[in-house]
């Protein structure tokens, strides 16, 4: 169920390739020692132990990742999808965000600084059961120039099943209609494996 929910080549429009997965141990590793995301980071661990699935794509700057749980029960994947959509997760992310961004981005060959991280709720289509998203700005600067990536967090829940989308770019958000139509096409299969 898992792995036909998760994001396929075929989702995409031309121009986008498959991306290395996350790598899951270094993004513990930083959460570890983020205050804010103790509790998060239970809740992630907890859910690796269902059966997972996640996939990346890549299109020049920009990236979108898809991970899919499944649990027990649409009960147990309500109680998941709460605390994946807590002001807590949002705190968490900001600072994560602000650590990963920073390591990752060069402008103009030089390592960026971090200026700011904001988080907001971000209005999305409703996708499955339950749909939320956050939008976050990370302000980075280097060499004279101030830059921002964009980064959006979406999770949809369809009965026991959660997908959680990140879409990153430089400059601006990955477009909208590009957004919910790959989230629809996961969401899809999503109900459809149920």
């Amino acid at each position: 169920m898992a792995q036909s929910a998760v994001l396929q080549p075929s989702d995409f429009p031309a121009g986008w390739t498959t991306g290395p997965h996350t790598d899951n141990a270094k993004a513990d590793r930083i959460r570890g020692r983020i205050a804010d995301c103790r509790r998060y980071q239970r809740l992630v661990t907890t859910l690796r132990r269902q059966p997972e699935a996640s996939a990346n794509f890549l299109q020049r700057n920009a990236s979108v990742s898809s991970t899919v749980f499944v649990l027990s029960s649409a009960r147990a994947a309500q109680a998941a999808f709460t605390q994946l959509t807590s002001p807590g997760v949002v705190r968490c992310l900001e600072r994560f965000l602000g650590v990963v961004v920073t390591q990752s981005i060069f402008i103009r060959g030089a390592p960026a600084r971090l200026q700011g991280v904001s988080g907001v709720p971000a209005t999305v289509p409703q996708a499955g059961d339950q749909t939320t998203a956050f939008q976050f700005v990370v302000t980075l600067a280097a060499a004279g120039l101030t830059a921002p990536v964009y980064e959006q967090v979406e999770v949809a829940r369809v009965g026991r099943g959660i997908d959680e989308f990140g879409f990153e770019s430089p400059s601006m958000p990955v477009p909208p209609d590009l957004r919910d139509t790959l989230v629809n096409a996961a969401v899809g299969r999503l109900a459809s494996a149920r």
